[in-house]
């Protein structure tokens, strides 16, 4: 990326890009799908449903209270590793940011009646995991390298605590992943 759009690059709300994103994008602006909004200087976010509609269309429908529920905030795009099931969508997602700002990488898949998942805790992770230079990890969600597994649960019990309480006693947490079913149009 030109040094002159880093400089002044943001995220959708305008708040500062993550570390590692700002890092990749001097190495990198095109591998990912981060859209850029080069007059607004912004990364474009999308809705999880408008996610989940472009990738998964037949089954968006039954899933769209998921999008309304419980992942409300901004989502950006991130590919979907090999090790993940190809019916997985997968996003950096904006509310769950920490401190520096690391957005955690989230996932949905339509696996059973559907669950969600963090991936990683953050892009810097995401990438670790995918370019294979941290320890491997058997399962895609619900499991990450060891020193971030007390991340994982904290970043899954603040996306339920962020639901709303009908939602949250239609949700079930089993190893680190939220199973989704309950919340469907099926």
């Amino acid at each position: 990326m030109k040094p002159e759009l880093l400089e002044v690059l943001t995220l959708a709300d305008g708040k500062p890009l993550p570390p590692s994103l700002r890092a990749w994008f001097t190495y990198d602006a095109k591998w990912q799908p981060f859209e850029i909004d080069t007059k607004q200087k912004r990364l474009r976010a999308k809705k999880f449903n408008d996610l989940l509609e472009a990738a998964l269309p037949d089954i968006a429908p039954a899933f769209a209270e998921l999008g309304r529920m419980l992942l409300t905030g901004d989502c950006y795009r991130i590919f979907v590793p090999s090790e993940c099931d190809e019916n997985t969508v997968l996003f950096l997602y904006g509310p769950l940011a920490d401190k520096s700002g690391e957005m955690p990488a989230i996932g949905f898949c339509f696996s059973d009646d559907g669950f969600v998942g963090v991936f990683a805790c953050g892009f810097d992770v995401y990438l670790a995991r995918v370019m294979q230079v941290c320890e491997a990890v058997p399962y895609a969600f619900g499991a990450g390298p060891k020193p971030y597994a007390s991340a994982t649960k904290q970043l899954i019990k603040s996306l339920v605590a962020a639901a709303p309480k009908p939602v949250q006693k239609k949700l079930h947490v089993d190893d680190d992943v939220i199973w989704v079913g309950q919340l469907t149009d099926r």
